[in-house]
């Protein structure tokens, strides 16, 4: 073949593969370029590093070793990084070169080889399709690590566009297998297929695993670290109460200017259904209403039991209802309504619920307790979590490589913003010692002796009753309960519960609490109930096998690319 057929052209790609023992893969490319009458800077090679595996990135460690010409002469080369492949860019901005010109790379890559029952297999693009000239005399020598037989090994080799079968020639030779073909025209490529002997290469430790796994995933594993140092930042700043409670001593009341739903709302920072019911029994204990029990057959939930409320005559000392109490009083007995039953509540009171709750939040705004709604605060950063979420999502449904990590680490990030929002609400100083009280009122149910609330008992006979309530929203209605045992004889004049008045009903304090904490669950599932809406019809260690399900293909495995002159 004349000199002219190959001109502008390359004359010979020849690539020289040791595989090493550890894995690793030296590669030496002789690439032969015929600019022709073309004066040119020199080539630029192209060598793909970052591939998709497993829905995700998969990087390969690459090292240039050296760039050489014919003569053995180092060349002048840049190399940089572009999208998923390491560009190495040959020759001098300021110097042209025409005719046939040498180019020796020498580089090393890592993380190529793949095991199939500890057997390793390399699958590797010689010379990659993005070539825009014809490559003549391709030829490529794979050399095993030393203490491997060739006759071992199982080769294959592929030739064509991507995707193609072609097979290219294979020799076996005393120390190396030989691949060639005598011609690749633009857009085609030779890929080697070899499957080696259990044992002949090491695998990676578990520690460099690791590490490499943390790289091909770093944004799921960077984003959720720098979001939770930015909540933990946002908290110290914005969510800390101003003061920390402290040592916590006895109080035998609780704050005299909070209700028990405010106590609720304020230790917690969250207003629940037990606060807005404990609402109903504080109107109770201070006499807008009287709550009797009445036998009913599972007309709520499982319930066996009714509740009538009647709405009382207000007491001569009574002071004017907040928003939020009559806003209970309304959602129980209406505009007009002196007796209810709870059952006539089920599916309409829960309309009430917003309304009161924001009220709630409100009175201790205007008590100087938080200076935002905590419900509005841990919103925000919810809401802010779930834009996360979906958005990590979107990244999955878009399904590119890279994106996978990033959907995994944005939805981490969302669930951590979520978590934390809890947290984000913060206390005034105010509210820190109405919070101190409070927790000086648990520990006094909690540590008092017996003696002790039978002199407060003798003072204030109401007292079980009055300060129940506070007892339940804090959790120790109970202690309570046992507190009193055998200090009262009879329910407060407010409750009248199921069978009282008959000869065979015996008062126990503990009971009495017990049947009212099943009271107030029933009428918490009661006041949140509603109407059920009706419905309208309308790497390492796996990857691709190029020997499985007959074989591989041009263009699959590591390796590849191709590259052009400039």
């Amino acid at each position: 073949m004349g000199s002219n057929a190959l001109a502008n052209s390359i004359k010979e790609f020849s690539a020289n593969i040791h595989l090493n023992k550890d894995g690793t893969l030296d590669v030496i490319e002789n690439i032969a370029r015929d600019f022709g009458s073309q004066y040119k800077h020199g080539i630029y090679r192209n060598i793909p590093i970052k591939f998709t595996r497993n829905h995700g990135n998969y990087q390969n460690d690459f090292k240039i070793i050296d760039i050489t010409n014919g003569n053995g002469q180092t060349l002048p080369y840049s190399s940089s990084v572009h999208g998923n492949d390491v560009v190495i860019k040959i020759g001098k901005p300021d110097e042209l070169v025409t005719g046939v010109n040498l180019y020796r790379l020498h580089y090393r890559v890592n993380r190529i080889i793949n095991f199939f029952q500890n057997q390793p297999e390399l699958y590797w693009n010689v010379t990659g399709a993005d070539w825009p000239v014809t490559i003549h005399n391709v030829t490529c020598k794979f050399y095993p690590p030393a203490s491997v037989n060739i006759d071992s090994l199982k080769a294959d080799c592929f030739l064509g566009e991507q995707g193609s079968k072609q097979r290219g020639n294979i020799n076996k030779e005393t120390a190396n297998l030989f691949f060639s073909t005598p011609k690749l025209y633009s857009g085609e490529q030779m890929t080697i297929l070899v499957r080696l002997p259990a044992n002949s290469v090491v695998k990676a430790s578990a520690l460099q695993e690791l590490c490499w796994l943390i790289r091909d995933w770093y944004p799921a594993f960077a984003l959720p670290i720098f979001t939770s140092i930015i909540m933990f930042a946002l908290w110290w700043h914005l969510g800390r109460d101003p003061e920390s409670v402290g040592a916590i001593s006895v109080e035998w009341e609780p704050p005299k200017d909070l209700t028990p739903a405010e106590v609720g709302t304020l230790v917690d920072e969250s207003c629940d259904t037990k606060d807005i019911v404990s609402t109903v029994i504080d109107l109770a204990a201070r006499g807008y209403l009287k709550i009797r029990e009445l036998p009913a057959s599972g007309f709520l939930f499982f319930s066996g039991k009714d509740y009538e409320f009647t709405k009382l005559d207000l007491p001569q000392d009574a002071h004017k209802l907040n928003k939020y109490e009559d806003r209970v009083m309304h959602g129980i007995f209406g505009l007009s309504n002196t007796t209810v039953y709870l059952s006539q509540l089920k599916n309409t009171f829960y309309t009430n619920l917003p309304l009161v709750s924001d009220a709630i939040y409100e009175s201790l705004i205007t008590k100087d307790c938080f200076t935002q709604n905590p419900q509005m605060v841990k919103k925000g950063y919810y809401v802010l979590g779930i834009l996360g979420i979906c958005l990590g999502v979107i990244f999955f449904i878009a399904g590119i490589s890279s994106s996978v990590a990033w959907g995994i680490g944005t939805v981490l990030s969302g669930i951590i913003i979520c978590c934390a929002s809890g947290a984000m609400p913060v206390r005034t100083k105010t509210g820190v010692s109405f919070l101190r009280q409070s927790l000086a009122y648990k520990r006094f149910v909690r540590m008092a002796e017996k003696d002790r609330l039978r002199v407060l008992a003798e003072k204030d006979p109401t007292i079980f009753g009055r300060l129940l309530p506070y007892a339940m929203v804090l959790g120790v209605e109970n202690q309570w309960a046992e507190k009193f045992h055998d200090l009262i004889t009879a329910p407060p004049s407010w409750y009248e519960p199921l069978g009282y008045g008959s000869t065979n009903y015996i008062f126990s304090s503990n009971t009495f609490v017990n049947d009212l904490g099943y009271s107030m669950t029933t009428m918490g599932s009661t006041f949140v109930s509603q109407p059920m809406p009706t419905s309208s019809s309308s790497g390492a260690g796996g990857g691709f096998s190029g020997f499985s399900d007959g074989g591989g293909f041009s263009g699959g495995g590591f390796g590849g690319g191709g590259g052009g002159d400039w």
